[in-house]
């Protein structure tokens, strides 16, 4: 009668611990979202603070007007030093998008933060495609050297992708 009762609360003990480990897994699981979405959200925060930084650099040392001045002129007829900042400065900023876009491969940002990036990425392209490869902006001491250009100081992937996406 001993083995009886023993065997029946080994039986008990062992469904206690499958729906323990049920829950447990349960547990897991809904923790392991909320922690994504957390690391999503925090991401995102970082890759745009980084951008506001560029941003901001750019305003304080007056790289606006070079950017003003580029939209207003060719490349080439920009001074080396208003040429350097605005490389310097558009450097930067396609250095956040990459990571962004690293970010968004490992499904590390949400959809609609990626949204975001991809839109700024497409009609950044087509303003600094001068920039992109530097040989089509046309002889100086910087185009030709100009930190080789954005599309050599991407990865080969990122650079891929945005030339394919990018198309319009």
């Amino acid at each position: 009668m001993k083995t009886i009762k023993l065997q029946e609360w080994a039986l008990f003990a062992e469904v206690l611990g499958g729906i323990a480990i049920v829950i447990t897994l349960i547990f897991l699981v809904l923790e392991t979202r909320a922690n994504t979405n957390a690391i999503q959200v925090q991401t995102y925060q970082s890759l745009t603070a980084e951008l506001n930084t560029v941003r901001f650099e750019n305003m304080k040392t007056q790289n606006m007007g070079a950017l003003f001045q580029y939209t207003k002129k060719p490349f080439n007829e920009l001074t080396d030093h208003q040429k350097y900042r605005l490389i310097m400065i558009t450097e930067a900023t396609w250095g956040v998008y990459e990571s962004a876009f690293y970010a968004n491969e490992r499904n590390v940002l949400g959809k609609n933060e990626w949204g975001r990036f991809e839109a700024a990425i497409c009609r950044n392209y087509h303003v600094d495609k001068t920039l992109w490869y530097p040989e089509t902006a046309g002889p100086s001491s910087l185009d030709a050297t100009a930190l080789n250009g954005i599309a050599r100081n991407v990865t080969p992937k990122f650079r891929e992708y945005v030339e394919s996406f990018c198309i319009n």
